[in-house]
């Protein structure tokens, strides 16, 4: 069965600092445990745009920053679209988006609502 047709149990909006010498703000994302017992981290970067990981190639570096209460059915496709930007080309995507922190919030309501 796809990632995409499994239905979000729960989910967590986590940060982590963001890699490299400057850093200015968290890399924000989503983690959503679904219903087939599999967790995902949803979240957006500037080579890809929004992505759907597998949560166990997660470092240890990211924190729970607060739980989302996921209201009605909800799948983790439903959940990526959301906190997607305005095109495929991935940069575009990024920044369309609204980066990581907009991507996330965007998957976040999405959940919530």
């Amino acid at each position: 069965m796809s990632y995409k047709t499994e239905q979000v149990v729960s989910a967590s909006y986590v940060t982590r600092p963001k890699e490299g010498f400057m850093h200015i703000a968290d890399h924000h994302g989503v983690v959503v445990k679904t219903n087939q017992g599999n967790n995902y981290l949803i979240h957006s970067v500037p080579s890809s745009g929004v992505v759907v990981t597998d949560a166990k190639y997660m470092t240890g570096n990211w924190r729970v920053d607060h739980p989302i209460n996921v209201r009605g059915a909800k799948t983790v496709h439903g959940a990526h679209p959301s906190a997607s930007g305005r095109s495929l080309n991935p940069m575009v995507n990024y920044v369309t988006s609204g980066s990581c922190i907009m991507s996330a919030k965007n998957a976040e309501n999405y959940l919530l609502n």
